[in-house]
């Protein structure tokens, strides 16, 4: 197992006669045989990450260690680096088993890989083993990303770096995919670097996850601890339950105040803020309730409904002013589009954040 480092790294890339950096002195640690996800919006960073780990793109300052060997000086090929990004990278004119198998014909250890790609097979599914005699050109997008995993299985790295792997598989096969992978990087403890656009799987496969935005990682947690307790208001507009809303609102006398409501400040944002403080108040549905006979902190007039089947609920949308606030009641709860619901809000469930500065009041140093 590997233990990467990224110390102080800065990239730089060309953009016309400008340079701007991808990657902004960031640090980052991955524990050895850990499964860390980075995720983060579109032009983040992330796949930027993975190549100068790779070795693939110069670095402009910094270092990338492995077992605190500095790999400065080592060569791409060398680094033991199994790698699936986005674009497969198949030799078209070679069947799927000579794709695998190249890896040993160039290392001269031809008698291996028989059962390496038996293994990987068995990895990715039953199915999969009916694709070893065809070329690249007769597989379906879903089916050559199979093949660019497997790929990089066969080679028992040391170290793994996957781009969105399953961005191209329908819902069924991702499923599966996950599954097994997650199987095999428990069964191998191979570290792992895992770039992904799709929350719910860097959830499903990550110990832990590294949200990056331009060019700089803001946090690296859990993922359960990213989306409940965010450091600063960028984390918590990225990583966020559907359904959540922010509200802008002030420090008044120890609660937040906007115009069509105020809500008690927790002891531990109440010790970090002063009166008159611009504040912005994360809401996510969890926190909102109707009232049933309490206080109603707000009145909100419902102008959404979304109904989840899958969760046997529905997501109902309300307005309070200019505020919206979101809630999951039953899906047999009757509430129509123009309705006036009495709502509550947990003050333990929501999140305050500095409006100038974006950081967590709950979490900021006094």
């Amino acid at each position: 197992m590997t233990h990467i480092q990224l110390q102080n790294v800065t990239v730089k890339l060309a953009d016309g006669r400008r340079e701007t950096k991808a990657l902004d002195d960031v640090t980052l640690s991955v524990r050895a045989g850990e499964v860390m996800g980075v995720i983060g919006p579109t032009g983040c960073g992330k796949s930027t990450l993975l190549r100068a780990v790779a070795g693939l793109l110069p670095l402009a300052s910094g270092r990338v260690l492995f077992d605190g060997q500095d790999q400065v000086h080592v060569p791409a090929r060398d680094r033991g680096i199994g790698m699936v990004f986005q674009d497969y990278g198949l030799y078209s004119h070679w069947k799927v088993r000579e794709n695998l198998s190249f890896y040993f014909k160039l290392r001269k250890r031809e008698k291996e890989a028989p059962e390496h790609i038996r293994e990987a097979a068995e990895i990715l599914g039953v199915d999969f083993t009916y694709l070893m005699g065809r070329f690249p050109s007769t597989l379906s997008q879903g089916q050559r990303q199979q093949v660019a995993i497997a790929r990089c299985l066969v080679r028992e790295p040391r170290v793994f770096l996957m781009d969105e792997p399953f961005s191209n598989l329908d819902a069924a096969q991702r499923q599966h995919a996950r599954v097994q992978l997650k199987r095999l990087l428990g069964r191998f403890r191979v570290t792992t670097l895992f770039v992904t656009h799709d929350q719910e799987e860097a959830a499903a496969l990550c110990d832990r996850v590294a949200f990056m935005d331009a060019g700089h990682v803001w946090q690296v947690d859990t993922y359960r601890n990213l989306l409940v307790w965010p450091r600063s208001l960028r984390v918590a507009d990225f990583v966020t339950e559907p359904g959540t809303h922010f509200v802008e609102g002030a420090v008044m006398e120890g609660h937040f105040a906007c115009p069509r409501f105020n809500l008690p400040l927790t002891p531990a944002v109440a010790a970090r803020v002063v009166p008159g403080q611009a504040v912005t108040m994360r809401v996510p549905p969890r926190s909102v309730s109707l009232a049933n006979g309490n206080r109603p902190v707000v009145l909100g007039e419902v102008e959404w409904i979304e109904p989840l089947p899958m969760h046997r609920a529905q997501r109902v949308t309300c307005r309070a002013g200019e505020a919206s606030l979101a809630l999951a009641l039953d899906l047999q709860q009757s509430v129509q589009i123009g309705d006036t619901l009495a709502l509550v809000i947990d003050a333990d469930e929501v999140q305050v954040f500095d409006s100038r500065t974006g950081v967590n009041l709950a979490t900021a140093r006094l």
